[in-house]
């Protein structure tokens, strides 16, 4: 075989591959109308230069109908271990928006409606708790924060897609290091997301350093509810 037929055929394998794998993300849209589940949130921040540490928990439900409409419903939530109810409540779930913890923006790649805006490249096969996977490589075409690139690992038996490492295709410039995470679980016969984590350290120095934070989010999928069509 010579090396114009080697490279064919590895084309060949990295279409079949993408292909099956938005073949099974049409077949998951087919079988379910829509979804709904318990969100439990950490976010944890140190502040080294003043050496405080923070961390919140909260709890909302998401009710999705499609990946463009979302909705929360908060449930609860406390600071450092206290509960907060009433206008702290409200005040700490725009904060949390406003910091991007709960942003909708992302364009999450290996879904039909983002198809078009990725990049897809099969960069080789590996096992991943004890099943083998294709390693996908994806990077946005449009390069903005809604963006991400990464690689995913998807199920070689049956192309669902069942972990995802990521960072923003764009971060802001006080962004020193940061790391992300979304682990699917199979609910109902559907790999579904169960688990996101991220691990960010950001700070801004002149001369000397203005703010230094460690900040790690966990996000904890459970009890979901499905609507079959």
């Amino acid at each position: 075989m010579t090396g114009v037929d080697l490279v064919f055929a590895w084309l060949t394998i990295n279409r079949g591959v993408i292909d099956s794998i938005f073949l099974r993300q049409a077949e998951i849209g087919q079988q379910l109308k829509a979804v709904n589940y318990q969100v439990n949130f950490t976010y944890a921040e140190l502040d080294l230069l003043k050496n405080q540490f923070q961390t919140i928990n909260c709890q909302r439900r998401v009710i999705m109908s499609s990946y463009d409409n979302q909705q929360d419903v908060w449930l609860g939530a406390s600071v450092n271990g206290r509960e907060v109810t009433g206008k702290e409540f409200k005040r700490l779930q725009r904060d949390l928006q406003k910091k991007g913890l709960l942003a909708r923006k992302s364009r999450l790649p290996f879904l039909i409606a983002t198809r078009d805006e990725y990049d897809y490249e099969v960069i080789g096969k590996e096992e991943l708790n004890g099943e083998t996977v294709w390693v996908v490589k994806f990077s946005p075409k449009t390069i903005d924060s809604r963006y991400l690139r990464g690689k995913g690992y998807v199920l070689a038996k049956s192309y669902d897609v069942v972990r995802i490492e990521f960072q923003p295709a764009l971060l802001p410039f006080v962004v020193r290091r940061t790391l992300m995470m979304l682990e699917y679980g199979p609910i109902k016969g559907f790999w579904l997301p169960s688990r996101f984590w991220l691990e960010m350290e950001i700070g801004l120095k002149v001369i000397k350093d203005l703010f230094h934070l460690q900040i790690k989010v966990e996000d904890i999928y459970t009890d979901y509810r499905l609507k079959l069509n």
